[in-house]
């Protein structure tokens, strides 16, 4: 894969299934957790829609702007 000299980013060696999940605004947070569980999700995200996305050298970085939350 050649890369941009516009976005010069390493592809990121991710495994498959990936999943693509649409926005929907949180109503109660205990309910969805308990919704992505029985999925077979590991938890949610919630996170502020303008929140920066910011990145380390492997992964997203943990800001106030957004929390994963698990069982």
């Amino acid at each position: 894969m050649e890369i941009s000299p516009i976005f010069p980013m390493q592809p990121i060696p991710l495994k498959p299934p990936f999943y693509f999940l649409e926005y929907r605004p949180l109503g109660d947070l205990e309910i969805a957790l308990k919704e992505a569980l029985k999925m077979g999700f590991e938890g949610i995200v919630i996170k502020n829609l303008d929140s920066p996305y910011l990145i380390s050298k492997s992964a997203p970085i943990a800001t106030h702007h957004w929390r994963k939350i698990k069982e």
